[in-house]
């Protein structure tokens, strides 16, 4: 089966990106005046898509595209412009159709104001929770 990975509110493309061992890489960020220097050279099993995530995901649907491991960083809820929080409840259902059954997810809650941050870092989406790392944890994603 082929792996896929999907960072949402990605901004730059960094080399880094280029180690990760995935089938299928998607970078979602709609800021195209900051980041599009960036995605220029991006390998041939990488996509950048360059829209709103709610529209990203409509198209990611229609493609019958799924989702292996899911990222959410930061997605500028103050700096960038975003409107909603990008692991809100209803995001969330909202991306599930995309989800494989068993997905990986990678969060930082740390940039929400606290009563968001303690809302939304409970991960109560209906989805079964089997493992979490905490901050001070380092990984690599391999497969």
């Amino acid at each position: 089966m082929n792996k896929t990975f999907c960072y949402l509110a990605a901004g730059p493309y960094l080399k880094n990106y280029n180690q990760l061992a995935f089938d299928k890489l998607y970078f979602i960020e709609k800021n195209d005046c900051l980041y599009k220097s960036s995605y220029q050279k991006i390998p041939i099993n990488t996509e950048w898509i360059c829209l709103d995530v709610l529209k990203t995901i409509d198209d990611l649907k229609e493609r019958e595209i799924k989702i292996d491991y899911l990222v959410s960083l930061n997605e500028g809820l103050k700096e960038g412009g975003s409107g909603y929080a990008i692991l809100s409840d209803e995001m969330m259902g909202y991306l599930s159709p995309i989800l494989r059954d068993e997905i990986i997810l990678i969060c930082d809650f740390s940039h929400y104001p606290l009563d968001v941050r303690d809302y939304y870092a409970n991960l109560n989406w209906g989805f079964e929770k089997v493992k979490e790392l905490e901050s001070n944890v380092s990984c690599q994603i391999i497969e």
